[in-house]
């Protein structure tokens, strides 16, 4: 009996570090994609307030609304995208366009909803309208009144979604594996990665229904302005969680929340030995379909060599091909890669720099470093080589190593 708990005590104790490891993994990658989330946060912010300043200090009266003026504002922000002047009851007095057909203006007309929130708070509004023609618009509205601060006309500036927060994603943080998304008071998506999304309803996602667990978090992003949100999702084979975090900022009147969400991908079959995951990398990274399939560009081929890799050893974090120019150009699982990645971004210093040396000693590589997503990983790196020319890397990644 004693020998049976002697025995048991060393795998309790295997097991304690095995679930830390795991949750710190875990804990690391919230807390990175937190501060992503915060600095896109602080860029949409910085964006809105100068757009504003420039917008507000341009149209001090309703003569300024002149074809000079929109062209000096255009110059500055390509995202601004027609200047109008409205009377109260939503008929257009002066238009200036770019980029839309003016029949699209119809869907772009303000209502009485609207038009009595002006009347009695006179401030400016952000006014979300999704316009015909696959365009994705808001709009800043900005009452005119008269000495007696009646409402005499209405300034509205149209708002390209798209030209307006795509820089600032791309700014923030690398395609892969986030998605952004902007969501205002009434629950509109203002922006997403996802350009479909665009001006739907947050808690409804893409169907005609409501989604549970987005009723949820919205009621969540209500009460906190900042905080995280996890979904799990289970099939046979795997578990995949959608992670959302999330920080709220005040714009004019307006409270928006800036939410990134990563969907990560767990596989639940039996992981295999450090031995043959190298092995494997080795006889894959010699072989001549991966090789013609890079020669040939062929980028579904790599992804379709990459999954046959990762279900050869599915407790791996991810497998991923980069170029010989230093980028991630495939990944498996796509959610766990960083597609797009360059060591050039130098974001990760230990990745970069063994990346970088290997392309130019064309010789293979196992370091442990940060994930640029957050936590640590042991990393596998093989360079490809025909002709003693380097074509590209093959790299794996483990987790949970400290």
């Amino acid at each position: 009996m004693r020998n049976k708990f002697l025995i048991i005590i060393p795998i309790c104790i295997f097991l304690i570090i095995i679930l830390s490891c795991s949750s710190k993994f875990e804990k690391d990658q919230r807390i990175a994609q937190e501060v992503y989330t915060q600095r896109t946060a602080y860029l949409v912010k910085e964006h809105f307030d100068s757009l504003f300043i420039i917008i507000l200090d341009s149209l001090k009266k309703q003569d300024d609304i002149n074809k000079k003026t929109f062209e000096n504002l255009t110059s500055k922000y390509n995202e601004i995208s027609a200047l109008i002047l409205l009377n109260p009851d939503g008929r257009i007095i002066k238009i200036f366009l770019n980029n839309f057909p003016i029949s699209d203006i119809k869907s772009a007309i303000i209502n009485n909803q609207i038009i009595n929130s002006l009347v009695k708070n006179k401030n400016i509004q952000i006014s979300p309208n999704i316009l015909e023609n696959d365009g994705k618009y808001f709009c800043l509205l900005i009452p005119i009144h008269d000495k007696n601060q009646n409402l005499v006309n209405i300034i509205s500036v149209l708002l390209n979604s798209y030209d307006l927060f795509k820089p600032i994603e791309k700014k923030s943080f690398f395609p892969s594996p986030y998605s952004l998304c902007i969501i205002n008071e009434n629950k509109t998506i203002l922006y997403n990665s996802d350009y479909n999304k665009i001006g739907l309803d947050f808690t409804y996602g893409d169907k005609s229904y409501p989604i549970t667990y987005l009723k949820e978090l919205f009621k969540k992003m209500m009460e906190n302005d900042s905080d995280y949100y996890n979904t799990t999702s289970l099939n046979k084979d795997y578990k995949t969680e959608k992670l959302f975090t999330w920080y709220a900022i005040s714009i004019l009147d307006s409270k928006l929340w800036i939410s990134l969400t990563r969907d990560i991908w767990k596989s639940s079959k039996k992981k295999s030995t450090e031995a043959y995951l190298l092995s494997t990398l080795r006889s894959y990274a010699v072989k001549d379909t991966l090789i013609d399939a890079i020669l040939d560009n062929e980028i579904k081929n790599i992804e379709g060599i990459l999954t046959e890799i990762y279900q050869l050893n599915p407790e791996i974090y991810a497998i991923q091909f980069a170029d010989r120019s230093g980028v991630v150009v495939s990944g498996w699982p796509p959610e766990n890669s960083a597609i797009g990645y360059s060591y050039k971004m130098k974001k990760s210093e230990n990745f970069d720099n063994a990346l970088k040396t290997i392309l130019i000693n064309k010789e293979e590589k196992t370091i442990t470093s940060p994930l640029i997503e957050g936590g640590l990983g042991k990393f596998i790196l093989i360079p490809i080589i025909i002709d003693d020319e380097i074509i590209g890397v093959l790299y794996s990644i483990e987790t949970g190593r400290s």
